[in-house]
C-alpha cells in the first residue's frame, strides 16, 4: 500500500534527525549490499542512507534500485541522503540473519591519507572481512595537536579508501560531533546503531603498546576487538607481550599484517619529502585535493 502525504510528512521528521547507516560509494550496489540494508530495514523499519560524491549512482537512482529489490518505499531524497521506509507485517516476528554483522572502525586523523594508510586497511579487511568498513576522520584527536587542514578537505581525500572494497564507506560522524574524538565515543555510537554486530576496532602497532593509557580503555575492550597493523621490523616481542596483557584484562587483539610503508604524514606536512615525491605515496584521489587546494605548500 502506497504511503499517504501524512504517513510521509510522519516519517520524514523521524527521520530528520538519524545519522545514516549506510554509504553507497565506487561499489555497485550488488547482493552483499542490499542484504545488509535489508537486514537494518528489518530490524528497524526506517533508515537514511548517503551516496557518496564517488558514487556511480546518483540518490535517486540508488533509492529506486533499492526499493525494487527490497519491496520497500523511498520517503524522501533531500541532496546525496536518502530515507527508506518498510514496515512490518502486522504479527511478523523480526527476521535474524544467520550471522551476526561485523562492523570494523579504522580512524585517524588522516592529514593526508597515504598509501601505508591504504596497506593497513587493505591487511584489516582481508582478516577481519567485514561487512562495513568505516573509516572515520578524527574531528579533534585527544592525543595530537589540532589538525590545520579543514576538516571538509580531509574527509574529501578519505574517499580513496573505498576503492579497496564495496564494503568500505567514510564517515564524518566525528568531525560533525564537534569537540576532541575520543574513540569510546565512536564506538558507543556504533553499537548504538546495531546493538548485535561485532565491532573491531584497527589500530597501529604503536597505538597497542599504549593502548592502556586511552580514555576508557577497558570500555573499548568489552566493545570492540581490536585489530593491529603490524609491520615488518616492529618489535613483535613486545607486540605480543602487550597483546596478551589485554587478553587477560578480557579483550581480544587479532594481527593483519601489513607491507611496510616508509611514509608519515606528518613528513607531507613538514616539507620533509618535497612535492615532486608525493605521486608515489599518495593516492590519486587524494593528491588531486591536495593540489586543488593548495595544501601543505604544493603548487
Amino acid at each position: 500500500m502506497a504511503l499517504t502525504s501524512k504517513q510521509r510528512a510522519a516519517l520524514r521528521g523521524a527521520a530528520n534527525t538519524m545519522d545514516p547507516v549506510y554509504q553507497i560509494g565506487k561499489g555497485e550496489i550488488d547482493d552483499t549490499l542490499k542484504q545488509g540494508i535489508a537486514d537494518c530495514i528489518a530490524a528497524r523499519e526506517l533508515i537514511k542512507v548517503k551516496v557518496l560524491e564517488n558514487s556511480e549512482y546518483d540518490p535517486r537512482e540508488a533509492a529506486d534500485i533499492l526499493c525494487e529489490a527490497l519491496d520497500c518505499d523511498c520517503v524522501q531524497v533531500i541532496g546525496r541522503k536518502f530515507v527508506l521506509f518498510k514496515q512490518k507485517k502486522k504479527g511478523e516476528r523480526l527476521r535474524r540473519p544467520a550471522r551476526k554483522m561485523k562492523i570494523m572502525l579504522y580512524g585517524g586523523t588522516f592529514d593526508p591519507p597515504h598509501n601505508g594508510h591504504i596497506n593497513n586497511l587493505r591487511a584489516a579487511l582481508a582478516l577481519v572481512r567485514p561487512d562495513r568498513a568505516i573509516v572515520m576522520p578524527a574531528g579533534t584527536p585527544p592525543h595530537k595537536q589540532a589538525s590545520t587542514t579543514p576538516a571538509a578537505l580531509r574527509l574529501q581525500m578519505c574517499a580513496c579508501f573505498t576503492a579497496l572494497s564495496p564494503v568500505v564507506e567514510v564517515s564524518d560522524w566525528e568531525i560533525r560531533r564537534g569537540g576532541r574524538s575520543y574513540t569510546v565515543h565512536t564506538l558507543e555510537w556504533l553499537r548504538s546503531c546495531d546493538p548485535a554486530a561485532e565491532l573491531y576496532l584497527c589500530v597501529g602497532s604503536d597505538m597497542l603498546l599504549t593502548f592502556t593509557q586511552w580514555y576508557r580503555w577497558q570500555d573499548m575492550l568489552s566493545m570492540a576487538a581490536l585489530v593491529v597493523e603490524s609491520r615488518t621490523g616492529t618489535d613483535e616481542a613486545a607486540l605480543h607481550a602487550a597483546a596478551a596483557a589485554l587478553e587477560q584484562a578480557g579483550g581480544r587483539v587479532l594481527f593483519a599484517e601489513a607491507e611496510s610503508y616508509p611514509c608519515a604524514s606528518s613528513d607531507i606536512r613538514s616539507g620533509k619529502l618535497p612535492p615532486e615525491k608525493w605521486p608515489e605515496v599518495l593516492p590519486q584521489e587524494a593528491l588531486a585535493v591536495i593540489r586543488q587546494n593548495r595544501l601543505y605548500g604544493s603548487l
